[in-house]
């Protein structure tokens, strides 16, 4: 009986970020204020607003954004008000689209969840 042999082949491809998109490195929430501040690894602008991309838990309350200004790169500074009692971890969630944020060359950041909040005073 004849030997008959089989070759395959694969091709996988890596989809990257390109080098200059933003990442979160850190994130805080005043108590005093109620502001939220993400620092990224890149600096960032802000391209528009839209609170229902942002959920934000922070001192055992649920937070709204209402605003975001970038007032140092590369940190972003969220606005928010109190929306209710919500026990669990500290965290803030970006999730778009629409994309607000994005590299200095045009990149839209990546969406980012549970997001550790370091609370202070």
């Amino acid at each position: 009986m004849p030997t008959v042999a089989l070759a395959m082949t694969f091709e996988t491809t890596l989809l990257l970020e390109p080098d200059d998109v933003p990442v979160p490195v850190s994130a805080t929430f005043s108590t005093g204020s109620g502001e939220v501040r993400i620092t990224f690894d890149n600096s960032i602008a802000v391209v528009g607003f839209t609170a229902a991309n942002w959920m934000i838990r922070a001192n055992s309350q649920n937070r709204v954004a209402t605003l975001s200004s970038v007032p140092v790169q590369p940190v972003l500074s969220i606005s928010t008000i109190f929306a209710g009692p919500q026990v669990g971890i500290d965290r803030v969630t970006y999730d778009p689209p629409p994309f607000n944020i994005e590299s200095l060359t045009g990149d839209p950041v990546s969406s980012f969840t549970d997001f550790p909040l370091t609370i202070i005073p």
